[in-house]
């Protein structure tokens, strides 16, 4: 230009190369932003497509789990059977066969034991009214289910374990049938030393020999003989067993069933 000097040439070029590199990282700039734009838009969408998918798999997994308890037609075969096949049962839970290296047959049925732990409650309640016995926390009622059920579930899930590491064979509604058939044993001496009453044990000793070691043999044997062919395992989850299930009766006796009679001045007795 005409007119101008070289200092102010120089400056007016430095403007321009200023303006122009100003403009190209601005340009770079605006770029950048939109990529993280896209790059945020993109991982949102794959977030919320991730979530949904987790969301219908829980519903439908919840749905199943709905669909399975509700339906009766599952626990139907369990409870399908005749009163003169529960009586034949109740009788042969007290008859210990000797074992073989046949297995014995357990029922895999569920009345008859449900049935027998109700009945247990009931005797329990009678003998706890009957020897006054105090429940701190609860009601008589609910100490008397929650032992009697607390037992049947409880003692078979631990027998089921012992018997998985015997490897016995038997399955868990057997375990839980053979359990709550033995049970029948533990109501019939209960109830008669309930309805029976005496300041000796000598009856409540006859009868926990008898109907409690019957049906904790019976359960002894059924499990060795599914042990066969293992005989120290067999012998010791059969003694296990028995053993177990015989205590129990008598911590019943002892915890909610002492009933006490006292002796007056003329002689008569009084409960």
């Amino acid at each position: 230009m005409k007119g101008q000097t070289q200092g102010e040439a120089s400056v007016v070029i430095d403007l321009e190369g200023a303006d122009n590199g100003q403009f190209a990282a601005q340009a770079n700039g605006d770029k950048a932003t939109s990529y993280n734009e896209e790059g945020n838009e993109i991982t949102n969408a794959v977030g919320k497509y991730a979530a949904s998918q987790v969301l219908k798999q829980g519903q439908q997994q919840v749905r199943n789990a709905i669909d399975f308890y509700a339906n009766i037609d599952i626990l139907r075969p369990y409870f399908d059977v005749e009163p003169t096949q529960v009586r034949d049962r109740l009788l042969r839970s007290l008859v210990p066969v000797n074992p073989s290296s046949m297995q014995q047959s357990v029922y895999g049925e569920l009345y008859g034991p449900s049935m027998l732990a109700f009945t247990l409650v009931a005797v329990l309640l009678f003998g706890m009214k009957s020897s006054e016995t105090v429940v701190r926390e609860g009601t008589l009622f609910g100490t008397a289910f929650g032992i009697s059920f607390s037992y049947w579930f409880g003692a078979s899930i631990f027998y089921y374990a012992i018997a998985f590491l015997c490897n016995t064979k038997i399955s868990f509604i057997e375990m839980l049938s053979l359990t709550g058939y033995a049970l029948f044993g533990s109501c019939l001496c209960l109830l008669s030393t309930i309805i029976y009453p005496s300041n000796s044990q000598t009856l409540f000793v006859v009868n926990w020999l008898l109907l409690g070691g019957l049906s904790s043999l019976k359960m002894g044997t059924v499990l060795l003989s599914r042990t066969w062919g293992r005989l120290r395992p067999g012998i010791f989850i059969a003694v296990f067993v028995a053993a177990f299930h015989l205590l129990f009766l008598y911590y019943l006796k002892r915890s909610y069933v002492n009933i006490a009679i006292m002796t007056s001045a003329t002689g008569d007795s009084l409960i």
